[in-house]
């Protein structure tokens, strides 16, 4: 179980056990902080789970836990240093989704001997469907 697991999403999230937290209206702005206090923290959470056949988080435990705030400058500080790592995790996480795409088309073809590696790169990509395939890539990502 992933119980106590701690995520963030832009774009939304389903799940049967899943949780949302809201915070107070003076930790509004203080999301990066919050998130990672908990991912911190993920072990303990998760030592004070309930639920014999399907573990999860406390809500009691969770809604008892006391998160000191710290003074605005640093906070603000804080967030400015971790949203752009944030966001260059973001991309990064997205590039190796495209690499395993490409991975998974290329390695099949390479097994089967329809795809050669030639040492003159230009010839990587022989296989026209294969071309195409990437070219549609790069062109939804643009």
């Amino acid at each position: 179980s992933r119980s106590g697991v701690v995520l963030k999403s832009r774009e939304g999230a389903l799940g049967s056990t899943l949780s949302v937290i809201r915070c107070r209206k003076e930790f509004e702005n203080f999301d990066s902080y919050i998130f990672y206090f908990l991912k911190q923290n993920y072990e303990w959470i998760e030592s004070n789970n309930v639920g014999s056949a399907i573990p999860h988080a406390n809500r009691k435990f969770i809604e008892r836990i006391h998160l000191l705030k710290p003074p605005d400058e640093l906070i603000e500080r804080f967030e400015n240093t971790s949203k752009p790592m944030e966001k260059k995790i973001e991309i990064l996480q997205q590039q190796n989704t495209q690499l395993r795409q490409i991975r998974d088309r290329l390695l099949p073809r390479l097994i089967s001997g329809k795809l050669s590696l030639n040492h003159d790169s230009s010839d990587l990509y022989d296989d026209h469907d294969l071309k195409q395939s990437l070219k549609s890539q790069k062109s939804k990502k643009s």
